[in-house]
């Protein structure tokens, strides 16, 4: 998790987002998947 470079589940930014604990994690498996496959093109 923390090895994201966009840590949005990670205070403060985390406190932000009280009760979207399950779009946070959506958003960072999505921000993975698609760095993941950039990183398959090359």
């Amino acid at each position: 998790m923390a090895m994201s470079p966009v840590s949005l589940c990670e205070p403060p930014y985390n406190l932000i987002s009280v009760g979207y604990g399950n779009v946070c994690v959506a958003m960072q498996g999505s921000l993975r998947i698609i760095i993941l496959r950039k990183f398959s093109w090359w």
